[in-house]
């Protein structure tokens, strides 16, 4: 936060924000700025798993 001189309650507000928003309204942002196709996925499991198959 300092990096950018954001007000101390910057985190509060944006809880704010984001908690007033609708499924929808998140839906709509995440398909206009997230692009599968540039995603990478990581998945980490516990040593001892012994999961084997697609993660779902």
């Amino acid at each position: 936060m300092s990096a950018y001189v954001l007000d101390p309650k910057y985190i509060k507000k944006e809880e704010e924000i984001i908690g007033a928003m609708t499924l929808e309204q998140h839906k709509q942002l995440s398909q206009k700025y997230l692009d599968e196709s540039k995603m990478a996925y990581l998945v980490v499991v516990d040593a001892g798993c012994n999961a084997v198959g697609p993660v779902q």
